[in-house]
């Protein structure tokens, strides 16, 4: 029996998704945590109403205030609720991204300089 209609093809990227920037993750993981507390620093994805995961709206936080299986009794973590959380620890988390997206800018900046100029003093070295 042969097919009337052709398997349709799937599509290589979807449409729209997650955005994926594992450089800024690393960068966030290694970045004091935004509240004290206990255990190793995990990177938490804030998202809004809707949205998809973004690896640039992400913040620090200790394993005790990420996970509420982790938490504390009377110490709310994020999984209580973004404006429970920023009340209890006198935190902006909107405000805590921004500073961590524009500290990522300059580090990286910073870095790109630096290796620019590495680069230079070779080529000023290979050419003697």
């Amino acid at each position: 029996m042969k097919r009337t209609k052709p398997i349709p093809k799937r599509r290589s990227k979807p449409r729209r998704g997650r955005v994926i920037d594992k450089p800024y993750l690393d960068f966030i993981a290694h970045c004091p945590p935004l509240v004290a507390g206990e255990g190793p620093i995990t990177v938490h994805h804030v998202r809004r109403f809707g949205e998809l995961k973004d690896d640039r709206r992400t913040i620090p936080l200790p394993a005790s205030l990420h996970m509420k299986t982790h938490a504390k009794k009377g110490i709310p973590c994020i999984e209580d609720g973004k404006r429970v959380f920023e009340a209890f620890h006198h935190v902006d988390i909107e405000a805590a991204i921004l500073g961590y997206r524009l500290l990522y800018a300059v580090v990286g900046r910073l870095a790109e300089g630096i290796a620019e100029q590495m680069v230079a003093e070779f080529r000023k070295k290979a050419a003697i």
